[in-house]
């Protein structure tokens, strides 16, 4: 869904905006993020280069390459959506109310994945994948004591 500039509100990121995406770029564990200003906005980076961006009250713009900028906003467009000023940039807009903790902490990986320098990614933890994150979790699970011999469950 694309929004024209026009119709956003013109009030700066709030304090609990800004909170938000820093406490998701700390749950990211990556090296180097850092947060700074960018045009006037506070911003999170690697090395200079920006990953998110607290755009204005209630609205992140995040680094996404066009075709998952696309699948975004098809897929959640009441959270992602698009600009005029955005349209045919590698940025999508999220709605900071409807967007998960989780799901701005995965956007941010994938920010830092595009940004961060070859050096800063060959030595940055790799990412599990949805399958072995679930096989890891399912492993951890503590197993049932055995029956001591010669006890009997009663039927």
């Amino acid at each position: 869904m694309r929004i024209l500039d026009s119709s956003l509100p013109k009030q700066p990121a709030t304090g609990d905006d800004v909170a938000k995406m820093v406490a998701a770029g700390r749950a990211t564990g990556l090296p180097g993020i850092e947060k700074s200003l960018w045009f006037n906005r506070q911003t999170l980076k690697v090395r200079g280069k920006w990953l998110v961006c607290a755009r204005q009250a209630g609205i992140y713009v995040m680094l996404c390459p066009l075709p998952e900028k696309e699948a975004l906003i098809e897929s959640a467009p009441d959270v992602y959506f698009d600009t005029d000023h955005h349209t045919g940039r590698p940025a999508v807009l999220a709605y900071v109310a409807k967007i998960t903790i989780e799901e701005l902490t995965q956007r941010i990986t994938r920010a830092w994945r595009i940004q961060a320098p070859k050096d800063m990614r060959a030595n940055a933890p790799k990412p599990k994948s949805a399958a072995k994150a679930k096989a890891a979790k399912s492993k951890s699970v503590k197993k049932a004591k055995p029956e001591p011999k010669g006890s009997r469950k009663s039927k």
